[in-house]
């Protein structure tokens, strides 16, 4: 385990096991970029005239740009060129990316390794809003196009971020450190106002162990407090469906199993921190199998597991059956799963292979072949689906 070093004068809070520091420890750089504000292009010149001297003509306006550039006329009949179209260029992302959300039809956003960015046509089109050099932003969430939070970690640090005016500036609420523990933010979720909100952050002490926290704040992140779960079960991908938060969950010894369960919490709708464990989902004697992701749909749902199959919940998630998935993809790591409807549903794995199934998991077809790894799954309001990953992957898949 790498031991922190630590800068003399540094203050360091108090030591225990979870530690919170608010204050305003880190500095975006490189970008910070209006995506409502990008130059349009300009057209060539008009033909100047044959005599006389030249005058200089203005373009018009581009649609959600600044002004573009107009032709230089010649003396008398020179045309001045038109101004710009749009948005300007596509940026490249080429930014491993972890996780993507849609507002509405037009408004997205995704975070990855050192990038936060949106779009504002349904995913077409992106553009950074705030790039990092030390920082890997692992989970974001907006209530509406303003508010929003944002999860990231460095070597020892997860922080969170609220956002009141759709990304262009970000506050840090606070961070958290574990005595040197690699930790990472798993997820983040608030409440239709903001107000109240709860991230999910898992600590590694070593290669076997996980252990979840799960952080809450009922004033928009002014202050903080801490839950567990009965026991020490990693926390590691959560949906949200009608205010109750439920999280899929890292095995752990029982004594004589090893056991992997499906979380609920209620915070958001009454404000309570408790954490129910549901019933057994994965029991295993000789090694330990983890969920992985998770997907609520009305009172379905779904979640895959670490050793290629799938868990199914027909009673919003009190009871969960075991599924097999196909053969071909049991050594594929299961990284996304997106069910549309109850019987409608996609996961995403580590070969960037799409699996597509009609009748709620009783079968599979490829739905897309990615070219990497694909990391989440999103559904846009219209019912078109999201595909992001590893490289700056992003394509609509249906």
């Amino acid at each position: 385990m790498v031991v922190k070093k630590i800068l003399s004068g540094l203050m360091i809070c108090a030591t225990v096991i979870l530690t919170s520091c608010a204050g305003d420890y880190f500095n975006w750089d490189l970008e910070r970029s209006n995506p409502n504000d990008n130059p349009g292009s300009s057209s060539s010149s008009g033909t100047g005239g044959t005599t006389g001297s030249g005058g200089t003509s203005t373009g018009g306006t581009g649609a959600g740009g600044t002004t573009g550039s107009g032709g230089t006329s010649g003396g008398g009949t020179g045309t001045g060129g038109t101004g710009g179209t749009g948005d300007g260029p596509a940026i490249t992302i080429l930014n491993d990316l972890n996780q993507i959300q849609f507002v509405d039809n037009t408004i997205a956003y995704a975070v990855g390794d050192g990038v936060v960015i949106k779009s504002l046509d349904g995913g077409l089109t992106w553009v950074r809003i705030n790039t990092s050099s030390n920082m890997n932003f692992t989970t974001i969430y907006f209530v509406n196009a303003s508010i929003g939070y944002l999860g990231g970690n460095d070597q020892y640090y997860s922080y969170l971020f609220r956002t009141v005016d759709g990304g262009l500036t970000w506050q840090q609420l606070t961070r958290f450190w574990f005595q040197n523990d690699r930790n990472e933010v798993t997820g983040i979720l608030a409440s239709p106002s903001g107000v109240q909100v709860v991230a999910l952050i898992n600590r590694y002490p070593n290669a076997t162990q996980v252990f979840g926290n799960m952080v809450y704040s009922s004033n928009a992140g002014s202050t903080w407090n801490t839950q567990t779960a009965s026991r020490q079960a990693g926390f590691n991908n959560a949906d949200l469906v009608n205010g109750t938060i439920f999280i899929a969950g890292n095995a752990y010894w029982t004594g004589t199993t090893y056991r992997a369960s499906v979380y609920t919490n209620s915070f958001l709708v009454n404000g309570s921190p408790d954490i129910t464990e549901s019933e057994s989902v994965i029991t295993h004697v000789n090694e330990p199998k983890s969920l992985t992701q998770l997907d609520m749909v009305s009172n379905f749902g779904f979640a895959t597991t670490n050793d290629g199959r799938f868990a199914i919940s027909s009673d919003n998630g009190k009871n969960w059956t075991l599924k097999s998935l196909p053969a071909s993809i049991a050594s594929m790591d299961l990284n996304a799963i997106l069910f549309t409807s109850s019987s409608l549903g996609y996961i995403g794995t580590s070969s960037g292979l799409i699996l597509k199934t009609e009748n709620s998991g009783l079968s599979w077809t490829t739905a897309f072949q990615a070219p990497n790894e694909v990391t989440d799954l999103a559904l846009r309001p219209d019912g078109k689906v999201i595909a992001i990953g590893k490289k700056g992957l992003i394509r609509v898949i249906n």
